[in-house]
């Protein structure tokens, strides 16, 4: 018996069919794989200005991955506090993590440098644009309160009254 090159088992056809099905295949994981790496986070945020127009509050908050930002999950709350000047000078910089729904923040500006800031949201699942048309209160989520300190020319975190 001569011995042959020729394998035992002939090659697989490699029809269209197969091609399609292996495009198909990829196309699939593909995307799959997008949405695992994509942003699934909901980003909102806002500013106010003293009235004296010398600070500004940049508050952003962060919906929990995977989450509605609606949903009632873990959100993260980044609040700077800025001199308004040419480079809007960083005097604080804050993170605080909260539970609650749409949660938002405001910010009362009162007397002589002194901030206070309410964080809230209106309940479990209740988007704040739907809640302002239907007349539901806001749900306190928690308060902080800063005053500025002229020695260390910065805002002080201090207790909410």
């Amino acid at each position: 018996m001569r011995p042959t090159t020729k394998p035992f088992f002939p090659p697989p056809a490699r029809t269209l069919a197969t091609a399609l099905a292996r495009l198909c295949f990829a196309a699939i994981l593909l995307s799959g794989l997008i949405q695992l790496l994509g942003c699934t986070a909901t980003y909102t945020g806002g500013s106010s200005t003293s009235p004296d127009g010398k600070y500004r509050i940049y508050g952003h908050v962060r919906g929990a991955y995977g989450h509605a930002f609606v949903d009632e999950s873990a959100k993260k709350i980044w609040i700077t506090i800025a001199r308004t000047d040419n480079k809007e000078t960083p005097l604080l910089e804050r993170k605080y993590r909260v539970h609650g729904s749409d949660v938002g923040w405001t910010a009362i500006w009162g007397p002589p440098d002194i901030l206070t800031i309410a964080f809230f949201d209106y309940g479990p699942g209740i988007y704040w644009e739907d809640a302002r048309k239907t007349g539901v209160e806001k749900r306190q989520i928690r308060t902080v309160t800063y005053r500025f300190d002229s020695k260390a020319a910065s805002f002080i975190e201090g207790s909410a009254k």
